[in-house]
């Protein structure tokens, strides 16, 4: 995993299965990256790969399921996120059929230490392929230095959506403004969007 993907991977406990699928079951895992910086736990981990499309360098998940997640995405002074000086490329993502977390707890921390959280639990993003289709639906809470100032309970369903590089948009700024303006905000959304061309992004 270090030489193919820039990223450490330690396990207790690593099962593997090759048939139609690659299947790979762990009670936990732990990425890591420039050697000993924290990436995310990991536990109750089951994954399903595709077999045949590997053959062609592309990857096929069929199904993802992981139980709860905690991970950790440091910023560097530019505000970018600092491991993507050490991922190397991945082979071609063809699509993803299903991920399913029980509950995450991702935070976001800037140049000076400053935690962005976002936890929930009930992810599901299904029938993904890139550019072309997406379902998301989740819910949960962001906190801001230990302060809850947004909820969140939404589903989208994204049909022939173009995504590209965001140009001008800083969600890290965005989120720093809530802050100082002490705002607060509950989102519940049930979206259905089509043919549209978007950025995305940090």
């Amino acid at each position: 995993v270090a030489e193919q993907y820039g990223l450490n991977l330690d396990t207790a406990k690593l099962v593997l299965k090759v048939g139609p699928s690659i299947i790979i079951k762990s009670p936990s895992i732990t990425l890591k990256y420039n050697q000993n910086e924290h990436l995310a736990s990991l536990t109750g981990v089951k994954l399903k790969i595709a077999l045949l499309p590997l053959i062609k360098n592309e990857i096929k998940i069929k199904d993802v399921r992981i139980d709860n997640v905690e991970s950790q995405l440091k910023l560097n002074k530019k505000g970018e996120p600092e491991v993507l000086q050490y991922l190397k490329p991945v082979n071609k993502l063809n699509s993803i059929a299903k991920i399913r977390l029980k509950k995450y707890t991702n935070t976001i921390q800037d140049f000076n230490g400053k935690d962005y959280v976002f936890t929930g639990s009930e992810l599901l993003i299904s029938d993904f392929k890139p550019n072309k289709h997406l379902k998301l639906s989740t819910n949960g809470r962001i906190l801001i230095s230990g302060i809850k100032h947004i909820d969140y309970d939404f589903s989208v369903l994204c049909d022939d959506i173009v995504f590209t590089a965001p140009k001008n948009v800083d969600i890290m700024d965005f989120l720093k403004q809530v802050e100082e303006k002490q705002a607060s905000a509950s989102i519940v959304s049930d979206l259905k969007i089509r043919n549209l061309n978007m950025y995305c992004g940090l």
